[in-house]
């Protein structure tokens, strides 16, 4: 696991915030409801979940609790991607004013299919 590296940026949120019709949040305080929209639609269209599914593994521990954030997960490739995807879907984001405009748009938006280095241990070479 990578240490945590600022990702998603503050106008993320701002955009999140505009959509649900929510005053301005703070990262401590944002409602569960956006983790779900960042995994719907970041995480998930990488690699049709499977991307996501290897980070479930990754950082859920026997308990069921998470050891950190996704994205402290990926390699540099990976977090190049993700980076990628949040820029796609912010700027979806930007272009609608509710939650439901923007999810019919983001329906016809295709999946997002990248190279098999995304996580360190499938840059290792084996002997």
């Amino acid at each position: 696991m990578q240490r945590w590296i600022h990702t998603f940026p503050d106008t993320f949120f701002e955009e999140l915030d505009k959509l649900y019709g929510n005053e301005k949040t703070v990262s401590h305080k944002r409602p569960q409801y956006y983790g779900k929209f960042i995994n719907k639609y970041v995480y998930d269209p990488i690699e049709n979940v499977y991307v996501k599914s290897e980070l479930n593994k990754l950082n859920i521990d026997k308990r069921g609790n998470r050891r950190g954030r996704f994205h402290q997960w990926l390699s540099e490739n990976g977090r190049n991607i993700l980076i990628h995807q949040i820029g796609r879907v912010q700027g979806l984001m930007e272009m609608c004013q509710d939650i439901a405009r923007f999810k019919n748009l983001a329906e016809k938006q295709k999946k997002v299919s990248v190279a098999p280095y995304l996580f360190n241990e499938m840059n290792q070479i084996i002997e």
